[in-house]
C-alpha cells in the first residue's frame, strides 16, 4: 500500500514537473504580461465599459477587474471608456448528411468596439469576429444543444480576450 502511494506521488510530481517545464500556465486577463509584469493599475483607473444590457459586458467587466482596473458607472468619472457599439451572432449550415439534414454548423460571433481616453479616440470602431464549426449529433439532440451553448460561451470569451489584448497593446504604446 505504501509502495502504491509512493509511486502515485512520484507520478504526480513528474507530471507537475513536465507541465512547469513546458511553460504551461493558466489563462488570465492580465493586461500586460510582457516582461512578467502587470500594467500599472493607475493607467487603467478609472475605466468605464459601455455596452448594451444583453451583450458581453459582464465578462468584460470581470476581465478588467481581474486585471486591476477600477470600473466606474459615471462617464464623467471615467478616464478610459471602452464602448461596445454592436454585437452579432450567427449560425449557418456548412455540411449536410445524405438525407439532406444539417451535419455541421458554423457558429460565429462578432463585436464592434471602440476605446477612448479623455475624449481622444485610441481605437477607432473595430470589428472582431470569431467562428467555430459545431458538429451535430442527430442521435443526441440535447447534447448537441449543450455543446452549442458551451461553444457560444467560448466564442464570447475569445472575443473578450482579443479586446483585452488590443487594449493592452494600445495602452502600452501610449505609455
Amino acid at each position: 500500500m505504501a509502495r502504491r502511494r509512493f509511486a502515485s506521488g512520484i507520478a504526480l510530481l513528474a507530471t507537475l514537473g513536465l507541465l512547469g517545464g513546458c511553460g504551461f500556465q493558466l489563462r488570465s486577463y492580465a493586461l500586460d504580461e510582457s516582461a512578467g509584469r502587470l500594467l500599472v493599475a493607475s493607467q487603467l483607473d478609472p475605466a468605464r465599459i459601455d455596452a448594451p444590457a444583453e451583450s458581453m459586458a459582464d465578462v468584460l467587466r470581470s476581465a478588467f477587474e481581474s486585471a486591476g482596473a477600477e470600473l466606474v458607472d459615471n462617464a464623467e468619472d471615467a478616464d478610459l471608456i471602452l464602448e461596445i457599439l454592436d454585437e452579432r451572432s450567427g449560425r449557418r449550415s456548412v455540411s449536410v448528411t445524405g438525407n439532406a439534414r444539417t451535419a455541421e454548423y458554423e457558429v460565429s460571433r462578432s463585436v464592434n468596439y471602440r476605446l477612448a481616453r479623455a475624449g481622444e479616440e485610441l481605437i477607432s470602431p473595430t470589428w472582431l469576429r470569431v467562428q467555430r464549426v459545431l458538429r451535430l449529433d442527430l442521435n443526441n439532440v440535447v447534447g448537441s444543444n449543450a455543446e452549442q451553448a458551451l461553444l457560444e460561451r467560448e466564442l464570447r470569451s475569445d472575443l473578450v480576450q482579443q479586446i483585452v489584448r488590443s487594449v493592452n497593446q494600445t495602452l502600452r504604446r501610449q505609455s
